[in-house]
């Protein structure tokens, strides 16, 4: 048996979820507060796959600074299907692809 680390991946997929990620940058507002509004639009994939898409810029952790790696939020929607989920197998692909000039 193989054993795969899942890690959650934030997918701001509308207003309320954009707004959610905008809070991340207030340090008033307690982590958990915005883990539950945030619970919805998370998909969780295997670390490898979150590592990848933090690699080549199509994701990033919100305020590290303040919430650690709590947070990795996708900035790349073009990876998030609503019919077939998060697409991250072609992140590096695209990484290189979107490159040149």
């Amino acid at each position: 048996m193989i054993e795969s680390q899942m890690v959650p991946v934030i997918v701001p997929g509308d207003e309320v979820a954009k707004e959610a990620v905008g809070k991340l940058a207030i340090d008033e507002i307690p982590s958990g507060l915005i883990a539950r509004r945030l619970q919805t639009y998370i998909v969780q994939l295997p670390a490898k796959a979150r590592e990848l898409l933090l690699r080549n810029g199509h994701a990033s952790f919100v305020r590290p600074d303040l919430r650690g790696d709590q947070f990795a939020v996708l900035h790349n929607m073009s990876f998030y299907h609503s019919e077939m989920g998060l697409l991250w197998e072609d992140a590096e692909y695209l990484a290189l692809e979107n490159s040149v000039i």
